[in-house]
């Protein structure tokens, strides 16, 4: 049972996966040993309320870039918390379970974060691709892994699942928007 438990240990930090502590409903967040945590996409808030984000993730307002460095995060079974280290800014992202079915707060977390940095988690992406992130926009040709890091995971309430090619993103409470993917898997022009 020892040698069990220490191999899943070991595993679990191979993988880079994160690790879970704390008591009661709430759960920190902590890279592996000696591992910077970086947002894993691009997160948009609105100036001044970085206390009322939403992990659907609307385009409108300010962008925290993918790579951003971030410490502090805790969550719950309602928000998740963190902290950017270059600004110390702190924000609360809030979780609606109906935009996101069969996943949790715990569940979204862990693809919200990383510990890739920017370069990593860009490696191999094309100049078009880099600058459509950059820029928080979808470009024509961008990859699936590209269109993520840009705009984050489409909501799974319209995207049950990130084989199919064609996934909905909201840019605001209001207004939705329809990115295509041609049979490579490439971005293409709205139909």
């Amino acid at each position: 049972m020892k040698i069990k438990l220490s191999m899943i240990v070991i595993v679990l930090m191979l993988s880079g996966c994160f690790i879970f502590s704390g008591c009661g409903g709430s759960h920190y967040i902590n890279a592996s040993a000696g591992q910077k945590l970086y947002t894993a996409f691009n997160m948009w808030y609105v100036m001044d309320k970085e206390d009322d984000m939403f992990t659907i993730n609307y385009k409108t307002g300010v962008m925290i870039p993918a790579g951003t460095e971030v410490s502090s995060i805790k969550v719950d079974e309602e928000k998740i918390q963190f902290s950017t280290v270059d600004d110390r800014k702190k924000y609360v992202v809030n979780f609606k379970a109906k935009f996101h079915p069969g996943k949790t707060t715990q569940d979204y977390a862990k693809v919200m974060f990383s510990e890739n940095d920017f370069d990593q988690l860009t490696k191999g992406m094309s100049e078009t691709e880099i600058n459509g992130i950059n820029e928080g926009i979808i470009m024509v040709g961008m990859s699936k892994k590209a269109v993520i890091v840009a705009y984050g995971y489409p909501p799974e309430h319209k995207t049950p699942s990130l084989n199919d090619n064609i996934w909905t993103y909201w840019l605001n409470k209001m207004k939705s928007t329809v990115i295509y993917f041609n049979d490579d898997g490439k971005t293409m022009k709205p139909k």
